[in-house]
């Protein structure tokens, strides 16, 4: 019994020592976030994507991947600190599939952070095809009435001034026409953090 003692002891020792290495600090975002998925995923060697960033207050906001070899494509949103240190990691929420996007929430100091990324092509349930899809604009309506309109690319990050559940989002082309909206989808995937911070 004592021996499982002191393993376990040497076990989670090891693993806080490993957190504290995902916190060193880089001059580089990519390699903060490569040193996490080193920690969280040992066993994952694909390569590392940055998809998109955007400045929260005095930390940045960064989506990225890391494909595991295994058919899934996950896409995880991590809090960078400014010394570039990784923060905290939620967890990974599969890429859009069928449908041209997918809706991720999560709650951070006091806002809605709402993320994903987007397709190409959209399924229609009706037909049983996909479609091609135009989506450069972005509208997320949050139920405290604060609605948020941004340009997008092939990734958006979008967030409320006070936390607020989600009420819709919407996906525009440039003529604002339609492409997709939450409903298309069903319903977002609710997520938490993973604290990296030492």
């Amino acid at each position: 019994m004592r021996r499982l003692y002191v393993f376990s002891a040497i076990a989670l020792l090891s693993l806080l020592t490993l957190a504290g290495c995902s916190n060193r600090k880089t001059d580089n975002i990519s390699e903060s976030i490569d040193s996490a998925y080193k920690i969280t995923q040992p066993s994952n060697k694909g390569e590392l994507k940055i998809i998109y960033q955007k400045p929260l207050d005095d930390k940045t906001l960064v989506l990225a991947s890391k494909y595991p070899g295994d058919g899934h494509t996950m896409t995880n949103l991590f809090i960078i600190a400014s010394d570039k240190s990784v923060e905290k990691m939620a967890g990974g929420v599969l890429e859009p599939l069928s449908q041209c996007f997918n809706a991720n929430v999560i709650e951070y100091n006091n806002r809605t952070v709402v993320f994903g990324t987007f397709n190409a092509s959209k399924w229609d349930s009706d037909t049983d095809i996909k479609r091609p899809v135009d989506i450069q604009n972005i509208v997320v309506k949050f139920k405290n009435g604060e609605i948020v309109k941004e340009k997008v690319g092939n990734a958006y990050i979008v967030y409320s001034t006070r936390e607020s559940a989600l009420e819709n989002i919407e996906l525009y082309n440039d003529n604002g026409q339609l492409q997709s909206e939450l409903n298309d989808i069903g319903e977002a995937n609710y997520t938490e953090f993973l604290n990296l911070a030492e």
